[in-house]
C-alpha cells in the first residue's frame, strides 16, 4: 500500500521483494544484498526516474535493509526508515527453526551481524535485541555504517516499541551521522 500511495503522489516507485516471495528465502537468512543492487541499477535505467533523487523507504527489517543499502550506495540521497536498527542482526525464521548466521549476504558470504541476546519472558521479544546490544562492543563490524552515506535520513520510532529498541538504535545512528533526523513518538 505504501508503494501505491507514493506512486499516486507522483513518485516513481519500485516495490522490491527480497524474501518470502516465490523463489526467495522463506527464512530471513543470508538475503543477498545484490538484490538491492539490481533494484537500484534497474531504477537508474528507467527514463521516468530522476537518478539524482533516489530514495529508499522501509520499516523494521526493511528499515535495516534501507539503511544498509544507503550505506553502500552513494546515489541514494534520502532514506525514510520506520522502526530502524543501528545494526545488522542475525538470521531468523518465522517457523521457529534454527537459522544460524547472518540476515544478509554479499557475494555468497555472511555479512557481519550482531547476535541475539537471551530471551527474557518478562520483557518479551525486545529482550533478545536489548541483550544483543550489550554485545555490540565485540561486534562493531555489524554496525550499519550510515555515516558512509550522503543521504538525508529520517528515522521514525516508537518509544514503547515492544519488538526491538528502535528509538535507542535511532539515537545510535544519529550519534554517528548528523544527516539523521529522528521523529520519536510515545
Amino acid at each position: 500500500q505504501m508503494a501505491v500511495d507514493l506512486q499516486s503522489a507522483g513518485f516513481s516507485v519500485l516495490q522490491l521483494s527480497y524474501y518470502r516471495a516465490p523463489g526467495q528465502p522463506v527464512a530471513f537468512s543470508r538475503v543477498p544484498l545484490e538484490t538491492f543492487d539490481k533494484g537500484i541499477s534497474w531504477l537508474k535505467r528507467q527514463s521516468a526516474v530522476d537518478k539524482r533523487r533516489i530514495a529508499i523507504v522501509g520499516a523494521s527489517k526493511g528499515a535495516e535493509a534501507a539503511l544498509v543499502v544507503a550505506s553502500r550506495h552513494k546515489e541514494v540521497k534520502a532514506v525514510v526508515a520506520g522502526m530502524p536498527s543501528a545494526y545488522m542482526w542475525a538470521a531468523f525464521s518465522w517457523d521457529g527453526s534454527d537459522q544460524p548466521g547472518a540476515s544478509w549476504s554479499l557475494g555468497g558470504k555472511d555479512v557481519p551481524f550482531l547476535p541475539y541476546g537471551e530471551f527474557d519472558p518478562g520483557i518479551g521479544m525486545a529482550s533478545i535485541y536489548i541483550g544483543g546490544l550489550r554485545l555490540a562492543g565485540a561486534h562493531g563490524d555489524a554496525a550499519i555504517k550510515i555515516e558512509r552515506s550522503p543521504a538525508q535520513v529520517l528515522l521514525v520510532c516508537g518509544q514503547a516499541d515492544a519488538l526491538w529498541p528502535s528509538c535507542p538504535m535511532a539515537d545510535m545512528l544519529r550519534a554517528r551521522d548528523h544527516n539523521v533526523t529522528i521523529l520519536a513518538y510515545e
